[in-house]
């Protein structure tokens, strides 16, 4: 009898860079392939559209493998629970000539949900730039979200909080309108290759993406805080609090919310003291449900879910070879 040779797709798209991963329905990742953003919202359609068909052109490259074989494709991206994004992917992917069974375009946290959970269900907490919670449970239609409303408004917790947070401070206390901070101060200023804070206007204002330089400050606040400086161990609290509400929230609004494992995902979660402070500080609230920190990048979780929704079932054998195959086919990522 020959084996199956259905092929899956998974994507991951970002803000900054989009990764798709091609694998059979057995879990073997067979290659990768990474790509500019495809967030529909701050680039041109047209350059989102090339970006797919060179990611799918990529993965598709290898011998032997046709594009009859694609069964399945999982996109996992920012927006793409709004429905005119949703259409748009759909419509690419069949420009190209992929006839999939399913093409199933998600918002950015199911990728990263499935990649802890191998399942669709669940609560996923994005800590990065940006700042969401959402509980996903299989079969409930639209999930549930609290927090994600963008950083003029919203994304409490996330990294651009925390470094708004610390340029806050910094300006206060050279103002005189706060106490002086003189050590926090310094220390940021150095990190960022700053002598005063008179400089932060133009290092900030004329950068082309002021968002994310403000957010990449946050690692330095941790590290600040891991140190013990006081007034950075406040920032870190304060925001980490912000993400805990986030979670109980979600469990207070669904009777059912503790039942299920919490995924935590997103650059903060890099940090062991952010994770950890994280996981005291839930406890602290009462929360006693499963964290769990997945062992794959978003982009696995996708590609699972691209078997999921092709009614592959996620054996043990199957993620073994998950397993066995996802590093390698992500050196280069």
């Amino acid at each position: 009898m020959p084996l199956n040779n259905d092929l899956f797709i998974g994507f991951d798209g970002g803000g900054t860079k989009t990764i798709a991963i091609l694998g059979d329905c057995y879990g073997n990742i067979i290659s990768s392939a990474t790509g500019a953003s495809t967030n529909l919202k701050s680039r041109p359609q047209e350059k989102v559209k090339a970006v797919i068909h060179e990611l799918l052109e990529q993965l598709l490259q290898l011998e032997n493998t046709r594009i009859h074989q694609i069964k399945g494709v999982f996109v996992s991206t920012a927006g793409g629970d709004r429905e005119e994004d949703r259409k748009r992917w759909e419509q690419w992917t069949l420009e190209y000539g992929l006839q999939p069974n399913r093409i199933i375009v998600e918002n950015d946290a199911a990728g990263a949900l499935t990649a802890g959970t191998k399942t669709k269900d669940g609560i996923v907490l994005i800590a990065g730039t940006g700042s969401i919670a959402y509980f996903v449970k299989d079969g409930m239609g639209k999930p549930v979200r609290s927090g994600g409303w963008g950083y003029l408004y919203g994304d409490e917790g996330s990294g651009y909080d925390i470094g708004n947070q610390a340029l806050r401070m910094i300006v206060r206390s050279h103002d005189g309108r706060d106490d002086k901070k003189e050590a926090f101060t310094s220390y940021i200023l150095e990190q960022v290759g700053l002598e005063s804070p008179e400089q932060l206007i133009t290092f900030i204002y004329e950068d082309p993406y002021p968002r994310k330089l403000i957010a990449s400050i946050a690692e330095h606040v941790i590290s600040l805080a891991k140190h013990g400086e006081s007034n950075a161990k406040a920032i870190i609290q304060h925001a980490i609090d912000s993400l805990v509400e986030l979670v109980v929230s979600i469990i207070r609004r669904e009777r059912d919310g503790n039942a299920y494992p919490l995924v935590i995902s997103g650059g903060l979660f890099h940090s062991a003291y952010f994770k950890e402070v994280f996981e005291r500080s839930i406890r602290i609230k009462g929360c006693h449900i499963p964290i769990i920190s997945p062992k794959y990048p978003p982009v696995v979780g996708s590609y699972i879910r691209a078997l999921l929704q092709n009614g592959e079932i996620i054996t043990d054998e199957v993620g073994h070879n998950i397993d066995n195959s996802w590093e390698r086919a992500l050196k280069n990522v």
